[in-house]
């Protein structure tokens, strides 16, 4: 994580008014739906890439041709993004399915607890604000969602979509699945339909057995 994004985000979350609570939810989360700051989305993209990047070596000894993660510093919130989804893109490439599911295994494993991290943010208790949240972090990496959480959610946009092939698009899923249901605090998000294979939206649902 970049050490400028990160300062920043401590900043930010040290004003009394940003930690106060509404009916709607956090106040925080509402500033940043209104006026998400480029270095917040960085910040944002830069944990993404370090749990990638952490998860792909934690199998690493078993598959030899995952490159490094590139360097993130110096570049701006659109840079980092293509980088890292060009990285992802590449690095996914020619596994055979028993390794997609070991790479998927081990992203959704690292994202699930970033998720459940994130569920302790100050104001998250509600379902309304966790899907808000949710909402809010796939716009920052150009990631359009539609629909309800817990319950189906539509993908009709994705800003990885025209790099992706069906192979990378389940192996990276383990993240979005890791995440969100970290977030909710369990439960299984399952895809039916992909941007990757032809669909002209993705189709999940998020089913936490309440």
């Amino acid at each position: 994580m970049a050490g400028e994004e990160e300062r920043l985000a401590f900043k930010f979350y040290e004003r009394r008014e940003v930690s106060a609570l509404t009916k709607d939810g956090p106040i925080w989360l509402r500033y940043l739906e209104e006026r998400t700051p480029s270095w917040f989305r960085k910040l944002e993209i830069c944990l993404l890439a370090r749990l990638t990047a952490k998860a792909f070596q934690k199998v690493s000894f078993r598959f030899n041709d995952i490159p490094d993660m590139p360097s993130l510093l110096g570049t701006t919130a659109a840079e980092a993004l293509a980088l890292y989804r060009d990285y992802t893109a590449a690095s996914l490439k020619n596994h055979p399915k028993e390794e997609q599911t070991v790479l998927r295994e081990s992203l959704h494993t690292r994202a699930f607890r970033l998720g459940r991290m994130l569920s302790r943010l100050p104001g998250l208790q509600k379902e309304g604000a966790k899907k808000r949240l949710v909402f809010l972090l796939y716009r920052n990496i150009a990631i359009t969602l539609e629909g309800d959480l817990p319950g189906n959610l539509t993908v009709p946009a994705c800003s990885f979509a025209s790099a992706y092939t069906p192979e990378v698009c389940f192996v990276m899923s383990g993240l979005d699945a890791g995440v969100i249901e970290g977030i909710f605090g369990g439960g299984t998000l399952s895809f039916s339909k992909r941007l990757t294979e032809g669909a002209p939206a993705c189709h999940a649902v998020l089913q936490t057995g309440e």
